[in-house]
């Protein structure tokens, strides 16, 4: 929920709201992006030499929906202030909600290898994670607009912080569900993992490295098709109430899409169904810029995108699943990548 509603809506609220220039924003937007590769593996490190009584990862989780509610309200907080200040406060406000979010989100992802030592259980986790994740996006996509309607509509910043606060403060005791309810029953091996072997486990692991390189591209389509959404309702579509059917489209298809998928996977080789996929997504999402027809045709042609990424999404984790199983490396270093 909270990483959807940031995706979704900081890019409007820092050129529109905040009226910081467009060149600046695509500035904050990189270099966060590059600071968060670093950042990534730099919590991976951190994890894998963490041993508390909680467990692992455990203590991430319990601490870090507290930091991520915080950071995500001051991202959409307008402090006032010369332009200058407005876009260096904006600048390290988003950046500490990634940073903030990473020493949530790496742990949530490896903890299941501590968790179970059967495959099929372990790939549950990660794949009922995902559909949650899904769940949350599917609710603030069709729940934002009338939330921010309730604070003072879209053009008015403080709607955007009140909403803020709520899709956190919810979100965030959700997460917390899973410090409390997920259990460590692995004890990890105390020896800790040189930073050199773990490159290497990426180097020597030819089905890995393919996998992360199109992943990088794929999650850099969905991000991008989830910062440029309310943009296009607005700017394109000239109607902001079209964010909720966007949202009802990605309900739908990617729904959809997670349904099946273990039945395919079942049938066919996972590789190919993600390449079809891939190749489906691509296709269907570049149908209404040459078809033209309006919103109609353009959200049941999303929907269609979107069953495809649907696919895309578990394919990809049991594939990940797959490749790292026999590397015999640590898997919060591996997510981390």
């Amino acid at each position: 929920m909270i990483y959807s509603f940031v995706t979704m809506y900081i890019m409007f609220f820092f050129t529109d709201l905040l009226r910081i220039p467009s060149q600046s924003v695509t500035v904050i937007m990189v270099a966060a992006s590059l600071w968060d590769a670093v950042n990534d593996i730099l919590m991976g490190m951190i994890a894998d030499r963490t041993k508390t009584r909680w467990g692992k990862f455990r203590p991430y989780l319990l601490a870090g929906p507290a930091v991520i509610l915080l950071t995500t309200i001051f991202c959409f907080t307008h402090f006032g202030g010369s332009p200058a200040g407005t876009v260096a406060v904006a600048a390290v406000c988003y950046v500490c909600w990634g940073m903030s979010y990473t020493v949530y989100d790496i742990p949530i992802w490896a903890i299941s290898s501590v968790c179970s030592r059967d495959a099929d259980e372990k790939n549950g986790m990660v794949t009922l994670g995902k559909i949650g994740g899904t769940l949350g996006t599917v609710v603030v996509s069709v729940g934002s607009v009338s939330l921010l309607g309730l604070f003072g509509g879209e053009r008015s910043a403080g709607a955007y912080t009140a909403a803020a606060a709520v899709v956190a403060g919810v979100g965030a005791l959700l997460m917390l569900l899973s410090g409390f309810f997920v259990k460590e029953r692995i004890q990890p091996a105390a020896t800790g993992v040189p930073f050199k072997k773990n490159i290497h486990t990426i180097l020597d692991n030819a089905p890995l490295k393919a996998l992360m390189v199109a992943l990088l591209i794929v999650n850099m389509v969905n991000n991008l098709r989830q910062v440029a959404q309310m943009h296009f309702a607005v700017y394109v579509w000239g109607d902001s109430g079209y964010v909720t059917w966007i949202g009802l489209s990605l309900v739908l298809g990617m729904v959809f899409g997670m349904a099946v998928s273990p039945a395919l996977i079942r049938r066919f080789d996972k590789k190919h169904i993600f390449l079809a996929a891939c190749a489906g997504g691509a296709v269907s999402s570049t149908l209404p810029f040459v078809l033209g027809g309006g919103p109609a045709v353009g959200l049941v042609l999303l929907g269609v995108s979107f069953f495809f990424t649907g696919l895309t999404t578990i394919c990809s984790t049991s594939m990940l699943m797959d490749t790292t199983r026999n590397t015999g490396r640590k898997q919060s270093r591996i997510y981390s990548f």
